[in-house]
C-alpha cells in the first residue's frame, strides 16, 4: 500500500475533518491535492481540527496551487500546468493566506514551495507547537 504498509499509517476520507476518532494524536499527516479543491472556509475547519489532532512538534504537510496575486482577482491564475481560480474549484491561494489562517493557533506554517509536484502544486507544512 504505497510504501507505508509497514509504517502503521491511518488513512481516512471525512469531509468534517473528525480526526478525535481515532483517540490518539498524529506526528505527520499528509493532505495530497485536498486544499486545491476546497474553500477556503473548509481549510479554516480542517486547520481547526488539525492543531488537535497533531502531537506537539507533529507535522501537516499540504498542497495547494498559489496564487502569485493580486489577491482580489476575478481572472483565472495560471499555474505550472494547470489553470486555478479564487472562486471556484480548482482553487489557488495566496500563501499568506494560510499564515492568517493559524495566526494566534497553535500550528506555525512554513511555506516550503516548490517540490517538484507534477501539476505545479506547493507544499504548506504546518507544524503544531506545545502549549504553554
Amino acid at each position: 500500500m504505497a510504501g507505508i504498509a509497514d509504517r502503521r499509517a491511518t488513512l481516512t476520507q471525512d469531509d468534517t475533518f473528525n480526526f478525535s476518532r481515532f483517540g490518539r494524536r498524529f506526528d505527520y499527516a499528509f493532505a495530497q491535492s485536498l486544499f486545491t479543491h476546497l474553500p477556503f472556509n473548509i481549510i479554516m475547519r480542517c486547520l481547526s481540527e488539525m492543531q488537535s489532532a497533531l502531537e506537539p512538534g507533529g507535522k501537516f504537510y499540504a498542497t495547494f496551487f498559489p496564487n502569485p496575486g493580486p489577491r482580489l482577482r476575478s481572472d483565472p491564475i495560471k499555474t505550472k500546468y494547470r489553470v486555478a481560480h479564487g472562486d471556484h474549484d480548482p482553487y489557488g491561494y495566496d500563501p499568506d493566506m494560510f499564515a492568517w489562517a493559524v495566526e494566534g493557533s497553535l500550528l506555525a506554517l512554513n511555506v516550503m514551495g516548490d517540490w517538484g509536484h507534477p501539476r505545479g502544486q506547493e507544499m504548506l507544512v504546518f507544524t503544531r507547537q506545545a502549549e504553554d
